[in-house]
């Protein structure tokens, strides 16, 4: 972590209940920009309930949340999209009865045939050439994810980890500076897993945030920059892969004393 470089995400003292149960108790952390950030901890940790209220699926109880340096805490969704943060989902959700190609273009940002309104003030002729690029923009990520020969494939067809691929190049088409990975090899076999991790590593390289929670510890560790640990909805250790993997508390936490 370096201190020089402000963080793209940040928590800070995030609690969140249900039903009595603290999922998040006081959590806080940063994600520090164009690296690839892991999310670590045993089951019941937080880490799916912390993934969620950064992107406005839960609004915390208390504490703050801030992206690009702007307080973002109880902002829906879409708007946080808007601002260049994605979500992927653990099990993709795709829109089964649409190709490949269609689930894509329907993902595009101010796409100007998405609302009546834009369709009012564009002639067709505008329109029909915002529509052409943003289908070339959908039919370049198929090409860089390795889809693009099925992009005429009803989305229904794909196999578990094709869908995986669908759902970042989904992730993708809203331009994203931060985009948050819930497992994204989880159940993919392994020539696809290596395939997924690749690309997460040149989405880095290009200059992409990248923050995945993963239960892979060998993925973890070769492949993030940076892990945070969570432990009964708090933060119980950070750093690199090397120190995270001989700290006496989180093997602890995993194992049991």
């Amino acid at each position: 972590m370096r201190p020089d470089v402000a963080p793209i995400l940040e928590t800070r003292d995030i609690v969140k209940t249900f039903g009595g149960i603290r999922a998040l108790d006081g959590c806080s952390l940063q994600v520090q920009p164009r690296t690839i950030s892991g999310l670590i901890g045993p089951n019941g940790a937080g880490k799916s309930t912390l993934f969620s209220t950064v992107v406005g699926l839960y609004p915390p109880d208390h504490g703050e949340v801030y992206f690009q340096g702007r307080r973002i805490d109880g902002f829906p969704t879409h708007q946080l999209v808007g601002m260049g943060m994605v979500k992927t989902f653990q099990i993709p959700r795709e829109l089964r009865d649409l190709t490949v190609l269609e689930n894509l273009m329907l993902s595009a940002r101010g796409s100007p045939g998405e609302r009546l309104l834009s369709l009012l003030l564009f002639w067709r002729k505008d329109v029909e050439r915002r529509e052409g690029e943003v289908q070339a923009k959908a039919e370049d990520l198929l090409r860089f994810v390795g889809l693009f020969d099925l992009r005429d494939e009803y989305a229904k067809n794909l196999s578990g980890g094709q869908k995986k691929l669908l759902e970042l190049s989904r992730a993708l088409m809203t331009d994203p500076d931060l985009i948050l990975l819930d497992e994204p090899v989880a159940g993919v076999n392994p020539t696809l897993s290596l395939k997924i991790l690749d690309l997460i590593e040149q989405l880095r390289d290009q200059g992409k945030t990248i923050f995945l929670i993963e239960h892979d510890m060998e993925v973890v560790m070769n492949r993030c920059d940076w892990i945070v640990v969570l432990h009964q909805g708090r933060k119980l250790a950070e750093g690199q892969p090397t120190q995270v993997r001989s700290d006496d508390r989180v093997v602890e936490a995993y194992l049991g004393a």
